[in-house]
């Protein structure tokens, strides 16, 4: 089960990206990694539609290098994901793909868009 929110876009965003708050009901698309992210929208938009976000749960989000089945995830300059790396910056997510007829789960290339369990404390900077 996911946690989702309608908002309004402030720019263009990518389908299954992370994106972060802007000013009250307005989103951008994460374009630093030390941003304060939000969540990940659901479909691509422009400046002034209106967007809805999973905040917290299942959702899928699109990758920007190749992810490690079971990895903790964090966001690149451009709202994708990346397998969590640095002391300095909170996991989003994990990523938690469904293992096929008792295969081992399979990791995630760049471009893919994978299946992540979004964690509900996305602060991205720590102390």
């Amino acid at each position: 089960m996911s946690t989702s929110i309608w908002v309004r876009a402030g720019g263009t965003l990518t389908e299954f990206s992370f994106v972060k708050n802007s000013t009250g009901t307005v989103v951008l698309q994460g374009t630093d990694t030390a941003s304060d992210t939000i969540g990940v929208c659901q479909s691509a938009a422009v400046s002034g539609d209106m967007v809805e976000v999973v905040v917290e749960g299942w959702t899928s989000v699109k990758s920007g290098a190749a992810v490690t089945a079971g990895a903790s995830v964090m966001t690149d300059t451009a709202g994708l994901a990346l397998t969590h790396s640095g002391a300095t910056k909170m996991p989003l997510g994990m990523y938690l793909p469904e293992a096929n007829d008792g295969a081992a789960m399979a990791n995630g290339g760049s471009g893919d868009i994978i299946r992540i369990l979004l964690y509900s404390n996305k602060t991205q900077t720590l102390a």
